[in-house]
């Protein structure tokens, strides 16, 4: 069996590999965090989480299996390992979080697939309706940097200020010591920002709600949840004050006339 160091290789400030056990220590340690009281419902919500291998999709899912046995389907776009590269940080924490379904006794499973693709949305609301029924609850936590959308254009988003450039700083693994450089980002361009509204905004978020309810898998009481973003105020130019946070607006905006279904 061939061993191999993970180190910190990257390029600028991405890393290219990540650290299988790492990865499932972050898992194992928001796990720990969940109430150990919480009561299960019974029967357990169902669930369909879009984007389930990071941020506040992988913080949901871990709470939910842990603390009420959720049963539903997990949807991600994570790589596998290669010779030349390790997996993605993703595909690490969704086989820690797998593992946890399977202790917690949870019938929920895990998807890797584009959330964007007519085909993933065909098989994923095939599955529901096979082995879960009709769901409580959509989450959705998209981040992506680009879409092909139901008519075949491919959108790709962009981090950028709007309007006028912006210095930040970032840092450089490449140097060794990690140095932070100084960055000037351009102002995104109206293609560029409309662009980012197709993959970030509420299109898709919509497109799966829809989805749902023409295959009769919405269940009465049915919530749809889209996490949005505010951020801080050292990154709100290039995020909720740029191109992020233009297709942030969009999404708020589609939620905004939803109403309880059921």
């Amino acid at each position: 069996m061939a061993v191999r160091v993970v180190g910190p290789r990257g390029k600028g400030a991405l890393l290219l590999d990540a650290h299988p056990g790492g990865c499932e220590a972050t898992v194992a340690q928001a796990a720990a965090e969940v109430a150990a009281d919480a009561v299960p419902d019974d029967p357990a919500p169902r669930v369909l989480i879009i984007r389930t291998s990071s941020g506040y999709g992988q913080a949901i899912t871990t709470a939910g299996l842990v603390g009420w046995r959720i049963s539903g389907i997990g949807l991600c776009l994570e790589r596998a390992a290669t010779g030349r590269r390790t997996a993605s940080a993703g595909w690490y924490r969704v086989r820690a979080m797998a593992a946890l379904a399977q202790r917690r006794g949870a019938r929920f499973e895990f998807h890797n697939g584009d959330c964007f693709a007519t085909d993933t949305k065909r098989t994923i609301l095939s599955r529901l309706a096979e082995r879960c029924g009709k769901v409580d609850y959509l989450i959705y936590s998209v981040a992506a940097p680009r879409r092909t959308d139901p008519s075949g254009a491919t959108h790709q988003s962009v981090i950028k200020p709007i309007g006028a450039a912006h210095t930040t700083f970032s840092l450089d693994l490449d140097s060794g010591g990690g140095a932070v450089t100084r960055v000037e980002v351009p102002p995104a361009t109206p293609a560029e920002i409309d662009a980012t509204v197709k993959v970030m905004g509420g299109e898709d978020w919509a497109d799966w709600v829809d989805a749902l309810a023409a295959h009769d898998l919405i269940a009465p009481g049915f919530t749809a949840v889209a996490l949005s973003y505010i951020g801080s105020a050292l990154t709100a130019p290039i995020y909720r004050h740029g191109t992020i946070g233009r297709a942030k607006d969009h999404l708020e905006a589609s939620t905004a006339g939803s109403r309880p279904c059921g």
